[in-house]
């Protein structure tokens, strides 16, 4: 007999002590479309409703999932900086200002080197992945 592979992953214990979205809408009674609108602001929410929202969070233990956002609005907010090498102290200057300036924006850094090879910088430039080895 062929064993079948789990159809579904378990939540992760932050998710399933929370109960997600879902959780947050059951302590609120409201729907889980109208918590999402709430959580990202979405418009047309009444002032009402958006008011019971952030209580319903504080009481489910509820935190957003970055990665699952990414999965469904297909937009991490990383950026990547592809450089030659982490070896001069100028790379560190310039990661550290472009780090900061994105998480004032909500966005995070990826740093991948590239030894100094120009295909390897057009490789990950192109394909956003590493090379195989």
């Amino acid at each position: 007999m062929v064993k079948k592979p789990p159809t579904s992953l378990k939540p992760s214990p932050r998710r399933a002590a929370s109960g997600g979205v879902r959780g947050v809408a059951r302590a609120s009674g409201l729907s889980v479309a109208t918590v999402s609108r709430a959580i990202n602001g979405v418009p047309g929410v009444a002032a009402a409703t958006r008011d019971k929202v952030p209580a319903a969070v504080a009481a489910s233990g509820f935190e957003p999932n970055a990665a699952a956002r990414a999965l469904s609005t297909r937009r991490s907010r990383t950026i990547a900086a592809i450089l030659p090498t982490l070896a001069h102290s100028i790379f560190a200057r310039f990661l550290d200002g472009i780090e900061r300036e994105l998480a004032l924006h909500g966005y995070a850094l990826v740093v991948a080197t590239t030894g100094g090879s120009l295909a390897r910088e057009a490789l990950r430039a192109s394909t956003g992945v590493a090379p195989k080895r």
